[in-house]
């Protein structure tokens, strides 16, 4: 089965990368992460530069999309691979109130949605939408392993992870 896999260079993805390779897949990794550039199956590129999509030629059975962040880079993979199954790696996301201090959650949070109605609207009925509440572990570039908040009824509850094994 060949794979490809947008993004897949951190937590997350990186960890699906070294399952999939223990399942002996055939994976080709799209990502701008230069610290993988030497690297057998991997292509540097962005997704937001046409000229870089170009270099995913061929065909895949699967593309599994980490890095999709609003409907266009949805809707242009779609295009590009209308017989792959595609699934989108999305996030938990909730109502939040207009305010100055949530405008970039609100616009993320608006962006992610129109790529998962992006995905919804395709007619391959084998792809699907990931969509991950609380993702913790070793390895998380985002802090939420460190400290995770949580309101509840207006009271404020703190998780500490100690051990993410």
């Amino acid at each position: 089965m060949k794979i490809l896999i947008l993004g897949g260079t951190r937590f997350i993805g990186k960890e699906v990368v070294n399952g999939l390779k223990l399942l002996k897949s055939n994976i080709t990794i799209f990502s701008k992460n230069l610290s993988y550039k030497n690297r057998k199956n991997y292509i540097i590129g962005d997704r937001n530069n046409n000229k870089d999509l170009t270099k995913l030629n061929g065909k895949y059975d699967v593309i599994v999309d980490f890095i999709s962040y609003n409907a266009m880079h949805t809707k242009k993979i779609l295009s590009m691979f209308p017989s792959s199954r595609y699934i989108l790696i999305s996030t938990s996301w909730k109502d939040l109130k207009n305010t100055s201090n949530t405008k970039d959650k609100l616009k993320y949070i608006k962006n992610k949605r129109l790529a998962e109605l992006e995905t919804k609207k395709n007619k391959n009925v084998y792809n699907k939408i990931i969509r991950l509440p609380i993702v913790l572990g070793s390895g998380d570039h985002t802090g939420r392993t460190d400290f995770f908040k949580q309101l509840e009824n207006n009271m404020q509850n703190i998780v500490y992870v100690t051990n993410p094994e």
